[in-house]
Formats: C-alpha cells, structure tokens, sequence
C-alpha cells in the first residue's frame, strides 16, 4: 500500500472539483438517478467511461501517474499493465450510507483518488486490512489484491471518489488463495548451484544462435518454440561430459538434498533435463504435476508417480523477476542461482524480462 500526501502535480483540488461537477451534470443531462441500477456492480459505483466528457481524460492521469505509482511500490513492469475499470463512487448520508466494494472485478492492482476534502462529510474513513487510514485531504492510495479495502460509514454530507483497478496483462486466470500461501512456503531459492564459469560454459554450448549446428549434431532434442521461449532436451549422450558436471554440481548441493529430503525426494528420480530459453515476458503458468501425455492424448504418469517439484537454474545475466501470482513474492534471477517450484496449479507465476537478452534456464523436473 502507498498514500500520495501531497497529489498537486497529479490532479489538483480544482480538476478534482472539475471532474465532480461533470459527473453531476451528466446525471442531470441525462436525467439519470444517483443510483447504480445493476446487480453486477455496487450502486454507489458509475463507470468513468459513461461519463465522456471526463473519462479519457482521467484515463490519462490513471496511464501517466498512476501507473508510475504501481511501477515503484510493487516493483512492476508498467508496460504490463492496463485498465480493467475506474468508476465515480458517491457515499454520501441520503445515497449509499454504507460503502460496498465491487468484489466481482479480478484486479491486479487499485487505486484510489478522493475528490473532496473530508470538511464536506463526516465518517467515510478509509480502512486498509482492517486498519484506520489517514486520508486528510485529498489523497491517493494505492493498493494490490491482496489488501482489504473499506470505508467507514457516512455520518453526513457527501464523499466523492474515483477507485479504479488495473491489471497485469501476463497474469490469466488468477486464483486467490493468499492465506495458503502466505509468503509461498515452499517456493526456496538455492544460491550457487552452478559456479559462473560453468553456467557460461552451458550458455555458449547451447546458445540458440547455434540451433542449426545443434541440431544436427544431436546436441539437443525434442525442439519447441513459441512467441514467448523455446524448450530442448540436452541428456544424449553427446554431451556427457556437461551432464556429468551437472550431476555433480546438484549432488553436491547440500540445501537442495535437504529440501528433497524433507519431502522423502532424491535427485535420482529426475525427468530429461530440460533447457528452456524465455525471450521475452511470459504470461503466467504452472508447473504441472502430469508429467507427460501419451500417444492418444491421455494424461499418464512415470512409475506411477507424479511430478513434484521443477528447479529452474539460470545460466547467464538476465534482468528479470518470477512473480507469484497470489503472493505478488517477486524473485529476481541470478546466475547460478535455483529457484525450486512445486508442481501445482496454486503456484501460479509469470515471468518478467525486463531487458532485450534471452534468459536461459536449465530445468530439472523431480518425482
């Protein structure tokens, strides 16, 4: 959560005023009730966009300050966001004494800009996570999905306020389920798996510069590519020796063997090694615990086992992150470096490049 205290470069008491009168005046123009008459959103609730002669206009404050905003506090990618909606709220004490959230809209990240100075109405206090806001004046707050958000009632007068919610374009599908994974208990980071020198050793042996050579050497295997990353397979027996160097370095691996052990896992019982090359964002995904499906399509497991958790070890410089969906957790890459994953669909992610390199990854996946 972050509050905007001083919001004069943003949008002044005047435009806020502004933006007050045009609302009222489209009612009155239109000979529309201040009442929202639908089931979908809240009847405090009006989409800014109805409103035409303010919504483009607020839709750039929104894209041009709002956005860097979520950009600062959670550490965001701005080109990944987008609008989903921002409504005009009136609580006031003869429409909508009691504040309502519109709980049905799956965001990624709020707002909220208050319109009128808190003399003009009493009560309406802002509560984050149960928790009393201070929202003298007129303020901007900022907020992700996981916050609460609530206002107190309307004692008297009237409370204007745009909140808006945005998303981020890579999550699809979100699932909440934040007290599950508070904090992603079993998401663990793994330091120097690889040395720097070996992780260059695999980047320049397998870079996708040389795919043709690849190939038809037989280096790699089971080729796929898509707009977002490509995937090969690395375990024939043409590159022994890196596969041997890889075996030891995880064998070696003390933190990685103690979290196997605690979950009765070993490093024997691994799939093909993986190579995957992620050009650019990519939306979010799983890892899932069906391993492979078989020639008629249907879902099968190895040794009647289901995979359990995948190790994702960069091998080269690469600015980016893996956000959790649930948790926002955010985990920046670092060479060597392992980020070991259970294979499940509540460990929901999506991956952030935030640069014009390739990140490369070696995935091990474990039954």
């Amino acid at each position: 959560m972050k509050i905007v205290d001083d919001t004069s470069l943003i949008l002044s008491k005047t435009k806020c005023h502004e933006i007050i009168k045009e609302r009222n005046k489209f009612l009155i123009d239109y000979s529309l009730p201040r009442l929202t008459n639908t089931d979908i959103i809240p009847s405090s609730h009006l989409p800014i966009n109805f409103i035409k002669s303010i919504n483009t206009e607020v839709y750039d404050i929104v894209k041009k300050s709002i956005y860097p905003l979520i950009q600062v506090e959670y550490n965001e990618n701005i080109d990944n966001l987008e609008i989903n909606t921002v409504f005009f709220v009136e609580n006031s004490y003869e429409y909508n004494r009691i504040y309502t959230n519109a709980d049905k809209i799956n965001y990624s990240y709020g707002f909220i800009i208050l319109l009128n100075e808190n003399t003009q109405y009493d009560g309406g206090e802002l509560h984050i996570n149960n928790s009393k806001i201070n929202n003298d004046g007129n303020n901007i707050i900022i907020f992700d999905n996981r916050e609460k958000i609530n206002f107190g009632d309307i004692l008297g007068g009237e409370q204007y306020k745009i909140i808006g919610y945005v998303n981020n374009k890579l999550i699809k599908h979100k699932f909440n389920n934040n007290i599950l994974l508070y904090n992603n208990p079993h998401v663990i980071c793994i330091n120097d798996i690889f040395e720097k020198e070996f992780c260059l050793t695999l980047y320049e042996i397998f870079n996708i510069k040389n795919k043709e050579d690849l190939i038809k050497t037989e280096k790699i295997s089971k080729f796929i590519e898509s707009e977002t990353n490509i995937e090969f397979t690395i375990d024939g027996y043409q590159n022994m020796l890196e596969l041997q160097k890889i075996n030891d370095n995880l064998s070696n691996c003390k933190i990685l063997n103690e979290t196997l052990a605690k979950y009765d896992m070993q490093l024997k019982n691994m799939l093909s090694y993986k190579i995957e090359i992620i050009k650019k964002d990519k939306p979010s995904y799983y890892f899932s615990s069906i391993i492979h499906k078989n020639e008629n399509g249907i879902n099968t497991y190895f040794n009647n086992y289901e995979s359990k958790f995948t190790l994702l070890i960069n091998l080269n410089e690469v600015d980016g992150c893996i956000t959790f969906i649930d948790t926002n957790k955010k985990i920046y890459f670092k060479e060597g470096e392992g980020i070991l994953i259970p294979n499940n669909f509540l460990y929901k992610f999506y991956v952030s490049i935030t640069n014009d390199d390739f990140g490369y990854f070696l995935i091990v996946t474990l039954f």
